[in-house]
């Protein structure tokens, strides 16, 4: 009577580079999984004998139960098996059964519980370290990075069940898959983390010194290095109640803002601005200027300080004829 092959159940208890494990292994370097075979039982049967083929791969195994499991290369199979008696003599083959060896995933969900991402910020930049349970016989890890919408941001390959790294403020998703010889990438992990890193402001920049040159004025600003400045300047007339836009730009440290012709009230702002952080609280500055007298009231100053008063005498003959 044939064995009837009713379950294929994969083990996942490891893997392995296994190279000589059959005698007629075509490769010597391949990547291998514990499988679990099942079958339904033959009355009075005393043993199995199970065979497995594929293209790189042959072997005979014995079995005293309806249950087996062996160590094969990752990728396709097929399986028979036949019965033997309490006499010694096996019955006739089944029919083959194909089954998939794939690669064992990452167990994210157990890793993320027993060991929270590390996350550390420091003044411009977050540093983050994840780790998860490795797998015995991984060639290496590949850790997908993606943004909250499931974006891939970034994939790096590491050799430790570990990655470290440096990102803005956001929110993230990430996953991991294993990669063994021959690039055989297992599927992701069914349970993909989030990770959370908090924003925070960067510092306003410092106002140095500022000075006046007619119609000019000059800033002086420090910051970091890495930090650029946003400037932005707004008008207002002497008896106006609103601040019409000029300037938003960024600008250099040291600014000479040569925009101020037209009388009247400004307000310029600078703020410190760097990609990934919110921008800093803004230093605000107020001044005006003041309308220059035109040329004719000039010279209207000019004559009168040069005419003469009237005398008394003048005075007295223009009464007299009138």
């Amino acid at each position: 009577m044939k064995p009837r092959f009713t379950a294929l159940i994969m083990i996942a208890v490891g893997f392995f580079l296994a190279p000589g494990l059959a005698q007629t292994q075509k490769s010597t370097n391949m990547s291998f999984v514990t499988v679990g075979l099942e079958w339904e039982s033959v009355p009075d049967a005393k043993a199995y004998e199970i065979e497995i083929l594929s293209a790189h791969f042959q072997k005979n195994f014995q079995s005293k139960s309806s249950f087996f499991s062996v160590q094969i290369p990752l990728g396709e199979h097929k399986v028979r098996g036949r019965s033997q008696d309490y006499r010694g003599v096996y019955g006739e083959w089944s029919e083959f059964v194909l089954f998939s060896a794939v690669p064992q995933k990452i167990d994210l969900k157990t890793s993320s519980e027993a060991s929270q991402p590390i996350i550390k910020i420091d003044k411009y930049s977050s540093w983050v370290k994840i780790e998860w349970k490795p797998i015995v016989g991984v060639k290496k890890y590949r850790f997908y990075f993606k943004d909250d919408k499931g974006k891939i941001l970034a994939i790096h390959d590491s050799t430790q069940p570990t990655v470290a790294f440096k990102t803005p403020p956001g929110r993230y998703q990430y996953n991991v898959t294993a990669v063994y010889s021959g690039n055989i990438e297992s599927d992701p992990s069914d349970f993909q983390p989030s990770l959370l890193i908090s924003e925070r402001k960067i510092d306003p920049p410092q106002l140095i010194s500022s000075a006046s040159e007619e119609q000019h004025k000059h800033f002086r600003l420090k910051v970091d290095p890495q930090i650029l400045i946003k400037a932005k300047v707004e008008y207002s007339p002497f008896l106006g109640d609103s601040w019409d836009p000029l300037i938003d730009e960024k600008i250099e440290p040291s600014y000479a803002a040569t925009h101020f012709s037209k009388p009247g009230r400004y307000r310029i702002s600078f703020r410190s601005t760097l990609k990934g952080f919110a921008d800093s609280e803004p230093i605000i500055r107020e001044f005006q200027i003041k309308p220059q007298e035109s040329d004719l009231q000039s010279k209207f100053s000019a004559k009168a300080e040069h005419m003469e008063p009237l005398s008394k005498t003048s005075e007295s003959k223009t009464n007299v004829s009138k």
